[in-house]
């Protein structure tokens, strides 16, 4: 199967794309036109290497002509900037009209991808039957389980009921059908002994099940077409694919089928030649012979060089714990390990790549099977030298083979007992029988002996890191070893699928096909669905229905975790005063403890087991992923991406983030997400190897156990302080006992960096010789991080120094010197001009040479670095080069980086056009490079300087103190978001430590640091005047956001109150509604309407990423379990949302995705240039024979971006997507507006009472603005007159235009709230508001008078909250969303920067 999907492949034939034109007709060949688009998504890396190749010769030229260059000339600015722009209408004769990935696409306010609040709500709920209901998706989720094992009468009962909820042409049927026709043909081509039965039962589910009440898709008569090319044969077979394809072209829907996804190409092929009456066995025109079977190889021998003989001295610790890195390593020291397919019918280049992904898959697969293998290897290793089970002295890693060999009969047992239930699902049982109904399937799919070992890893994994001390809550194990098994059967799941070679392709097709018009396609109605045939609910289940759910992952977890503290025993000496004996004891206890007012179940290990843990620390990388020795996956989907077999997702996210995954997948299948995963397969493909320079002192340096350049000490010579001598003195021995507490924990810090770096030296170690490839994915905001965590470029310094490209290139005319330049910047020596920091290398060429020939036993000058060991590479490559004949002909392989200067701030520079600000962050062209952070500490010393003259008793205190240090971390995290107290304490850590404590209160560092935290803020707002209007604005509107409803939710409201339709959907039963009804606060009154904030903060970056805000309130779920009640957040798509973490967030998060597509567009331009690019974050890297190219894509990407009015954008799409919203606001009670509004409120019995948001009269009031919003907007004249004449609190609210009318009485009121409502009220002129809304947004939470509590797990709640009052009241009232005009931008011209020779440098 591999060598078909090996030769499947392979590119179409030129000669047939050339001499047959007449045949690239879709309608006449739809397989050719596959199999032209599939493979265009894979002609880039031939386009990559033709571009390198091309880039090679280009620079080769110039090398014959040009000297070394010179500081001065290594940043000449381009008069021909790198183009970003795609224009469709240009007329030039290369026009191609497939614009470049690295291209800003056009933005169109019309196309903004929104998600109907439909797909939001919650997922309509199914009563809960034999074990099956709860929602939609988690019977998907247990239909998808049962076919796994087999278990096809559950699973027709599922189909049957999710048939009954659903309409028949719904896409959830057919998929669910679908899913029942796949498994039984994937059961088909794997039992050959039952093909005749089972075909007829496929074709009795289709005929009799499917045809006659639910319309079939492609993928159905592809399913049905793969059933008969299994098993029947000759005319029969040709007869029963001609009738499914006709039954198909009589649907629409040939074309789907022959491209669908269930099909391979050779299968595809043989459908269109038996629809047309051609021989099956014809040679298909353009397919290239594969060698023959046994046909020799060219390439003789396939046994790498590996770094198995080198030894890295191990951390001193029993048992197995490191060993385990070393056995997951054992593919890359044993790659003969995975034969070499010498004789299979393949090219050699085919093999080398089939070899290259068994080693992966190989590397993937052995992590659980080498766990076990350990533990077995410990135990029999303890048996052989007499130490029986029943001693003490067991090794830590033999105690957890016992225990697993003690809960593996148990877990059989209840997989019987599970049979037994499920065989006999009405024969009662009870609650326990009732629980295995509902997770029985999902347990069946793993084998007891990995669910076994996978309880004790997990338990003990997270027991030993996080309950060692004091315990660790069950909900939280649980939770671990659920994810654990979750995934562990969606591992086994995807190799199984992945087993059989099934090409999905269908999509890329689609995509290809299609993408030049689909960006036309969208209304302007704006909201838009990802397809035309899913709803993006059903979407969300299609990804998750291998998932399982929430309270199946939880019982089976502390089911297990119940049975593992049964069986889990180990013997302990007791005592009774004169003799000691041996006794057999629980290694875990579990117990329910208060806390707080809170029932909180608690497990703890048994504290010999813990002093046991210290000695044998549990350390190894189970679970961790491995960088990879292929090249990753290609990023096509959602979880499709990345690693072979391991499961990661696109967007890495909290559990609560659904949202974010509805608009992703909705992106995706729009097209919007292509550049996105162009830029991460960019970043993902570039090879690495490790540097065996730094590698072998870096070894020297590990194993003689010092502290070397961050490397933790063996042994830390930390001394203990001596005990008191007197004691009785309590406060002394007090102080004594802190300090040896303050040691241990410092000793127990290095021991645990030591281990961490442990596992690195072994993973360097294990790839000394290889080379590989970090698979990326992304946050939610589109940042970009390396899926595996130990050994990366974004790691330490240690890391990063072991680092270099796989792939060199010539360091040409300009390469030496951006290598001195690099030497200087991680030396720390990166403030001064590029000719300084060229010079420092020079100056000190000397130390270079000495710390290349003497590293360690020489005078150490690379030690002195900020980055010592990047340093100590730099000098390697440095002194490599300049020993070589011609420097410029030298093949360099070290990354040389390029760093922005303060980023967020450039950006925010940008966006608000200060001129000042842009000179500070090295927008601005200038000799030297500007420092922001002097810059702010010159601005502060002055107003300083200024209070000490008029006498300031702070200010005189501080003169002369303050130092660039102490305004650094304040300046770095404003652009994030930082808030007063969080900047006052970052400024008081800082006075600490250079202004003692003088005794005087009033004058000590805390009133100190509050006041240099104004003058820092005071200092940006001169700097960065717009930047700060900017950062204002994006919270204004995160909070309106916050706070509003949308149509559609107000629309199901008015059907509510008018008893239309309820929160069930009409499928529901009264007996369901009375079962869901158990839950508090689900409908009605019931619901408190501040529930109904669900409106996260949803922008679009400009690559078309989707980004969603994850902050939302998430509420507790009971789940009964077999050990106790658990309560569990489970999020839901409806949850309400956190309000003051959408407002604190958006401004940090929006600057974020800013940052994130300047990289992402730099790679890909940097990539179809033939440049290798990676970066961290701000940081771009590449062969210091591309800086200069490098530095032109990054100020041309930079400029491309802000040439674009981003904040305008921004607002225009705000507009779109919130429209017809209303939101939450308040006015100051006792100003005109809130007089007005009171007496209006007086008139209205119903409506006088509305003190508080959640009363009947806030809902009365909010439907009857959205009645007058819906009769203003009617095209009906007359009922548009009847809007007007309405009179509301919002039309009050909005007719008053005067800043006064938002002012309460001066006797009242204080100067900054007058102020700030001054300031709204000239916005209410224009739009609604009046008030400053970052206090609004605090005052919601005020105005609220019952939020629901969460229970504990044992069901009580906590007290109420204290209410807090203001000086001056408020009330609330509901009025149009708008949004703020954009400030105003300056006078800044962003295409200086292409000038600017220290924008990044």
């Amino acid at each position: 199967m591999l060598a078909r999907a090996a030769r499947r492949h392979r590119p179409p034939s030129k000669s047939l794309q050339f001499s047959f034109p007449e045949l690239l007709s879709r309608r006449i060949c739809p397989i050719q036109t596959r199999c032209i688009t599939t493979a265009a998504s894979r002609s880039r890396s031939i386009l990559g290497d033709h571009l390198r190749l091309r880039h090679s010769g280009a620079a080769g030229a110039r090398q014959d002509t040009r000297p070394l260059a010179t500081a001065a000339e290594v940043l000449t600015p381009s008069p021909d900037p790198i183009p970003f722009l795609y224009r469709p209408n240009a007329q030039s004769p290369s026009y191609s009209p497939y614009p470049s990935k690295s291209n800003l696409r056009q933005w169109d306010a019309s196309q903004v991808l929104m998600l109907q609040d439909s797909a939001m709500n919650p997922p309509q709920a199914v009563w809960n039957f034999l074990g099956v209901g709860a929602d939609v998706p988690e019977l998907f989720q247990n239909l998808h389980a049962c076919l796994r094992v087999g278990r096809y009468e559950r699973a027709g009962n599922l189909v049957k009921r999710i048939q009954e909820t659903f309409h028949p042409s719904a896409p959830e049927v057919i998929e669910a059908h679908n899913m029942c026709l796949r498994a039984m043909v994937e059961d088909l081509e794997d039992h050959e002994d039952t093909r005749p039965r089972d075909i007829l039962a496929v074709q009795k589910w289709f005929e009799r099940d499917l045809k006659p009440s639910v319309p079939p898709n492609a993928d159905t008569f592809a399913l049905m077409c793969r059933a008969a090319l299994t098993v029947q044969s000759g005319l029969r077979r040709d007869r029963t694919l001609r009738r499914y394809l006709s039954m198909a072209k009589a649907a629409g829907l040939f074309e789907d089928t022959l491209a669908s996804e269930e099909l391979e190409d050779s299968e595809a092929h043989t459908l269109e030649r038996v629809y047309q009456g051609l021989s099956a066995d014809r040679l298909l025109i353009g397919d290239d012979p594969a060698p023959a079977a046994g046909a020799p190889s060219t390439l003789t021998s396939h046994r790498l060089a590996t770094g198995k003989d080198v030894q890295v001295k191990s951390v001193d610790q029993k048992g197995e714990g490191l060993r385990t890195v070393v056995k997951s390593l054992y593919y890359l020291d044993n790659p003969e390990a995975v034969p070499f397919p010498h004789d299979e019918a393949l090219t050699n280049k085919e093999k080398e790549k089939k070899w290259t992904r068994l080693r992966q898959e190989a590397i993937e697969e052995s992590v659980v099977k080498e766990a076990l293998m350990q533990w077995r290897v410990e135990n029999e290793h303890m048996l052989d030298m007499g130490i029986s089970p029943a001693l003490k002295s067991k090794t830590m890693t033999a105690l957890l083979w016992q225990w697993h060999k003690a809960l593996e009969p148990a877990v059989k047992e209840e997989l019987k007992a599970v049979k037994e239930a499920l065989a006999k699902p009405r024969q009662g049982g009870g609650e326990e029988n009732s629980h295995r109904l509902r997770y029985g399937p999902y347990l069946e799919a793993l084998p007891a002996e990995h669910i076994s070992a996978i309880t004790v890893i997990e338990a003990m994994k997270f027991l030993a890191t996080q309950g060692a001390a004091s315990g660790a809550k069950l909900v939280s194990v649980t939770s671990k070893i659920g994810k654990a098994l979750d995934s562990e059967s969606r591992l086994r799941a995807r190799q199984k699928n992945n087993s059989k070679t099934r090409s999905g392709r269908r999509q890329s097709v689609a995509r290809n096909m299609t993408g030049l018009t689909r960006q036309t396609s969208v209304d302007a109605g704006m909201s838009v669905r990802p397809s035309l045939e899913s709803d993006l609910a059903h979407r969300l289940v299609d990804v998750e229905k291998e998932e399982w759910p929430t309270e199946v992952k939880t019982q089976v977890a502390a089911l297990l975790m119940s049975k593992l503290l049964d069986v889990a025993k180990f013997t302990v000496d007791k005592s009774d005063g004169d003799t000691t004996e041996p006794q057999i004891e629980h290694a875990f206890r579990h117990e329910t403890v208060y806390k707080n007012g809170r029932r909180n179940g608690m497990v703890h290990i048994h504290p010999e087991i813990v002093e046991k843990l210290k000695r044998e620390p549990l350390r190894g990388i189970l679970g961790a992923r491995l960088p990879m020795v292929a090249e990753p996956k290609a990023w096509t989907g959602f979880k499709d991406g990345g690693y072979f077999h391991y499961p990661s997702n696109l967007v890495r996210q909290k559990e609560s983030s659904d949202t974010q995954k509805l608009y992703t997948i909705a992106a995706i299948e729009k097209g919007d997400m292509d550049q996105v995963f162009q830029g991460l397969n960019v970043l993902g493909t570039v090879p690495w190897r490790i540097n065996q320079n730094v590698f072998n002192v870096m070894l020297e340096a590990w194993n003689s156990g010092e502290e070397i350049a961050k490397i933790a000490p063996d042994n830390p010579e930390i001394p203990y302080p001596p005990e008191p001598e007197d004691p009785t003195d309590r406060d002394a021995r007090k102080a004594w006992l802190q300090r040896v507490s303050v040691i241990n924990n410092e000793r127990s810090g290095l021991h645990s960096q030591r281990c961490f770096q442990n596992f690195q030296m072994e993973i360097a170690r294990a790839y000394l010789h290889e080379v590989f490839y970090c698979p990326h994915n992304l946050d939610f905001r589109g940042r970009v991080y390396p899926i595996p965590p130990y050994l990366n470029h974004m790691g330490a310094d240690n890391a990063r120094g072991l680092l270099i490209f796989a792939n060199g290139k010539e360091l040409g005319h300009t390469g030496l010197k951006w290598l001195k330049i690099h030497l200087a910047n991680v030396f720390g020596f990166d403030k001064a001009s590029l000719e300084d920091r060229e010079n420092f290398a020079i100056k000190h060429m000397d130390d270079i040479t000495d710390s290349v020939s003497n590293p360690l036993s020489g005078n150490r000058w690379w030690l002195k670095a900020e980055d010592p060991w990047q340093c100590l590479a730099t000098c390697f490559e440095l002194k490599n080069a300049l020993n070589s004949e011609n420097p410029e002909k030298f093949v360099s392989h070290l990354p040389i980086h390029q760093d922005g200067t303060c980023n967020g701030l450039q950006h925010y520079a940008a966006l608000g056009g200060d001129s000042l600000g842009a000179r500070q962050v090295n927008l601005e062209p200038g000799d030297k490079p500007a420092d922001i952070y002097t810059a702010v500490a010159e601005l502060v010393k002055e107003h300083i300087a200024k209070d000490a003259e008029a006498k300031n008793p702070m200010a005189r205190k501080l003169v002369g103190k303050l130092t660039r240090k102490v305004v650094k971390q304040t300046v770095m995290t404003n652009v994030y978001g930082v808030t007063f107290v969080g900047a006052r304490a970052q400024v008081h850590k800082q006075l600490d430590e250079i202004i003692p404590d003088d005794g005087d209160p009033a004058l000590d560092n805390y009133k100190l640091s509050a006041y240099i935290a104004h003058k820092i803020f005071a200092s940006l707002d001169t700097l960065f005047t717009g930047a700060q209007n900017i950062q204002r604005w994006l919270g204004h509107c995160a909070a309106r956001i916050s706070t509003a409803i949308t149509q559609e939710q107000l629309e199901l409201m008015v059907k509510k109150e008018t008893g239309e339709t309820d929160d069930y959907g009409p499928k529901m039963s009264t007996k369901i509604k009375k079962f869901v009804r158990k839950g508090k606060g689900i409908n009605g009154a019931g619901k408190l309407l501040s529930d109904h904030f669900r409106s996260c903060v949803v922008w679009t970056t400009p690559l078309k990423m989707p980004v969603v805000q994850p902050y939302r309130t998430t509420r507790v779920r009971q789940i009964r379990t077999t050990m106790q009640d658990i309560a569990l957040r489970e999020p839901q798509l409806n949850d309400p949302v956190a309000k003051r973490k959408q407002l604190q967030g958006f401004p940090p998060n929006f600057i974020h995705s800013l940052d994130a597509t300047h990289m992402m567009l730099s790679a890909i331009k940097c990539s179809e240039l033939g440049l290798t690019f990676s970066s961290v974050h701000d940081s771009f890297w590449t062969h210091a024979a591309d800086i200069p190219v490098m530095n032109r894509v990054l100020r041309d990407a930079f400029v491309r971006m802000h040439s674009e009015d981003i904040i305008g954008r921004l607002a225009a799409e705000f507009k779109a997507r919130y429209k017809k919203s209303i939101y939450l606001t308040h006015v100051y009670a006792r100003s005109p507006v809130g007089k007005a509004i009171k007496k209006l409120r007086a008139s209205k019995p119903a409506e006088q009472n509305m003190r508080a948001i959640n009363s009947k009269a806030s809902m009365k009031e909010l439907l009857e603005e959205h009645k007058r919003q819906k009769l203003l907007r009617s095209k009906d004249p007359e009922e548009r007159k009847k809007g007007e004449a309405m009179v509301t609190a919002a039309s009050i609210f909005q007719a008053a235009g005067d800043a006064e009318a938002f002012e309460p009485p001066m006797s009242l009121g204080n100067s900054e709230e007058q102020g700030d409502a001054a300031a709204a009220a000239d916005e209410a002129g224009q739009s609604d508001e009046a008030l400053d809304m970052e206090a609004s947004a605090s005052d919601i939470d005020e105005a609220v008078d019952s939020e629901s509590k969460e229970p504990s797990e044992g069901g009580a709640k906590t007290s109420k909250p204290t209410k807090q009052f203001k000086t001056e009241p408020k009330i609330p009232l509901w009025v149009p969303l708008t949004f703020p005009d954009v400030p105003a931008k300056g006078d800044f011209d962003v295409t200086r920067l292409r000038d600017s020779q220290y924008f990044f440098s």
